[in-house]
Parts: C-alpha cells; sequence; structure tokens
C-alpha cells in the first residue's frame, strides 16, 4: 500500500489508495485528507463559510492590499452619492468640477462656448448677458439649489444676477455698469450648493 505525504489539498494524488492496498492503512488515508484540508485552510477556526463559489470568484485578479481594501471600511456613501462624483476631475484647467458634499462649482465664458461645468451640466448662452445652466440633480424643488455667481472681473464693471431657476436649470443675466446698467456679455462663475445632498 503507498500512503502519499501532503500537507495540502493539491499535493494529493486522486489515484490513491489503490484498489489492491489493504484496509489496514485506510486510517492513513483519512487522517492525510485531514492534515492537507486543514493545512489549506488554517485560518477558519470555528466559524462556517458561507461564501459561494461566486461570491469567492469576485476577488479573482483583484491585487489590492490589505490597506487599500480598509479605506473602504467605514464609508457610508450611498451608491447615488458616490455616483455624483462620476466623471469629476477636480480643478484641472481643461474641466471645472467639484460636487464634494453636494456642492458644485463652474465657469462660463462670455460667448457660453467653452464652459466648464460638472459632468452631466451644460451651459447655453440665450441672447446677450442671458445665460442658462442646466444641471442633472433632478430637484423636487426649484429652492433646493442656492446659487452664487461672481463676473469675471474685466476691464468694464459687471454685475451678474440669479433671474429664473427651475429643478434642472437655472438662468444667468450679466449687466455692465459702467455708465448705466445694461445687459452685457460676460464671463463668470457659479457656486451652487444643494440643501438636500
Amino acid at each position: 500500500m503507498t500512503v502519499e505525504s501532503a500537507n495540502f489539498i493539491p499535493q494529493l494524488n486522486d489515484a490513491l489508495p489503490a484498489a489492491s492496498d489493504t484496509r489496514t492503512e485506510g486510517d492513513d488515508h483519512i487522517k492525510l485528507i485531514k492534515t492537507a484540508v486543514k493545512g489549506s485552510f488554517p485560518n477558519l477556526g470555528n466559524t462556517a463559510v458561507t461564501s459561494t463559489a461566486e461570491e469567492l470568484n469576485i476577488l479573482d485578479g483583484v491585487t489590492a492590499s490589505t490597506a487599500e481594501l480598509n479605506i473602504l471600511d467605514g464609508v457610508t456613501a450611498s451608491a447615488a452619492e458616490l455616483n455624483r462624483m462620476d466623471g469629476n476631475v477636480g480643478n484641472s484647467n481643461a474641466s471645472s468640477v467639484q460636487a464634494t458634499l453636494g456642492i458644485y462649482s463652474g465657469y462660463v465664458p462670455s460667448t457660453g462656448v467653452g464652459e466648464r461645468v460638472p459632468n452631466g451640466w451644460s451651459a447655453l448662452k440665450t441672447a446677450t448677458g442671458t445665460y442658462t445652466v442646466t444641471h442633472s440633480l433632478g430637484l423636487g424643488n426649484a429652492n433646493d439649489l442656492n446659487i452664487t455667481v461672481t463676473p469675471v472681473v474685466g476691464g468694464d464693471e459687471y454685475i451678474a444676477n440669479i433671474s429664473a431657476t427651475t429643478t434642472n436649470s437655472f438662468t444667468v443675466k450679466t449687466y455692465e455698469t459702467t455708465l448705466t446698467v445694461s445687459e452685457e456679455d460676460a464671463a463668470w462663475h457659479f457656486t451652487a450648493i444643494n440643501r438636500t445632498a
């Protein structure tokens, strides 16, 4: 009779014991199997593993360290809250764009073209000194968004204010004030705070 040596499951020889082997060494094979199973799963303790094969296979190929996985420990953000960051790249020169804790910011040039606004937002110049910003917040009430606009300082003096709000947009008007207050194209920055976030 041949009793192989194994400390882990892959080392077991599935061709043994042979049909011609004696029964007296059958207990040695059983002990060997126990040793290999316990050696392969040394840290299970007295806790049953309830994960399915599909759940365990999710980890296949994961290269994250323990520290990287622990970053998620204690995170209470919902999927919707995390999705607000989707596509946002911070304060880069190419795009605006902070959406942290329901705070959004952006820049709209005087032409209305080349705006830097949060992902899923857009800005459109609709008339002289009139710009409409459309967002994707899905507000229940137009007043849920607290908006501040600031004109970009140039050779002339400008003011900017909110002229209208809806649940998915707001309109900004800009005025030149050097001589008389009149609608005039001007670049401006905005900060919008979602009170319901």
